[in-house]
């Protein structure tokens, strides 16, 4: 399969490391959702401003790989309880880790089901709308078929934790057991042993990523004394694709940035976070995304070379020719 028959999310990090709790199916369906939006789609009635997205049985069963009836009362499930599921996040009010706000939304405003046509018709939240599809920085990409192997909802919201981190060393940074517990949607009486939260939820989610993904993950635990209070992942790409020299102006089509520009970038974070002894893994993440938002140091580069033109003899030739044979045409004519 090529990447032009896959179906591309985009999410904002901040919609990644939200914490809230979906069914496996209302995640499907939120899925399917977000990929017509990244495709360029505009909704159901044509107007991007409703955020209303129409999902098909059909489109359920073909994505998913399961048989129609088992998409029928997909579709009938999450239309009853998706509207009453929200998410909360944490939103900054200005670039300090003090000033920080929790913020809590819906997904949906409205939910249309029509179980004769097989179909549903989905209103996304204008808090939803900003944090999904085409965003211009601080946004995690994957493939939905990376995740339709998947049988744990663990394994769904893992995969998407980790491969936020694809481009930053392919390791995350060390997550606290409580915030991981958060995202993962996991209460507070589920689980409550640490063995207990290893063996039915990590181990199975780490197991079912290796084996269905385009990653693997392995991760380290994280003690103070005997106790376990973190977790750090690392993962690596199953196919090594071949390195190949890039030009370091090539712009990169999920950033819009230069090779140059990004290093530029992360070298004045990096330089702004070490002079400010800066420790906070939260504060640290604000100032890179604000160094990637302002495009720190950018200006600093040298501009990109002028495009030298490519000489072609046989064209020359041709070219002098013509000019020849007008110029004596011109001359005939007057006389």
């Amino acid at each position: 399969m090529s990447e032009k028959d896959l179906d591309l999310i985009v999410k904002s990090n901040k919609l990644v490391e939200a914490s809230y709790k979906l069914t496996q199916v209302e995640f499907n369906l939120l899925n399917l959702v977000f990929a017509q939006m990244n495709d360029g789609k505009i909704g159901a009635t044509g107007n991007w401003l409703l955020g209303d997205y129409k999902v098909t049985a059909q489109d359920y069963s073909r994505k998913f790989d399961v048989d129609m009836n088992t998409a029928y009362d997909a579709l009938h499930s999450a239309s009853k309880h998706l509207f009453q599921r929200y998410f909360s996040y944490e939103k900054e009010v200005d670039f300090s880790p003090y000033a920080v706000e929790i913020v809590e939304s819906r997904w949906v405003s409205e939910i249309r089901y029509n179980k004769q046509a097989g179909y549903v018709t989905i209103v996304l939240t204008p808090t939803v709308m900003d944090m999904v599809g085409m965003l211009q920085n601080c946004f995690t990409p994957y493939f939905l078929q990376n995740t339709v192997g998947f049988s744990s909802m663990y394994a769904k919201r893992l995969y998407e934790i980790l491969v936020q981190w694809r481009n930053a060393g392919n390791k995350t940074p060390q997550l606290k057991v409580y915030a991981l517990r958060e995202k993962l949607g996991i209460d507070e009486d589920q689980y409550p042993l640490i063995a207990d939260f290893k063996k039915r939820v990590l181990d199975i989610a780490v197991e079912q990523i290796n084996e269905h993904s385009d990653i693997k993950v392995k991760y380290d635990q994280i003690k103070e004394g005997r106790k376990i209070v973190a977790f750090c992942f690392k993962f690596k790409d199953k196919q090594s694709k071949p390195k190949t020299e890039r030009d370091q102006q090539t712009i990169d089509a999920f950033s819009g940035l230069t090779d140059l520009e990004q290093k530029a970038i992360t070298a004045r974070a990096d330089s702004h976070i070490q002079k400010n002894n800066i420790t906070d893994p939260n504060h640290k993440a604000n100032i890179r995304n604000k160094a990637i938002s302002e495009k720190w140091g950018v200006a600093d580069q040298p501009p990109a070379p002028p495009v030298q033109a490519v000489k072609m003899p046989e064209l020359d030739a041709v070219e002098e020719d013509l000019k020849s044979k007008m110029l004596t045409d011109f001359l005939n004519k007057q006389g």
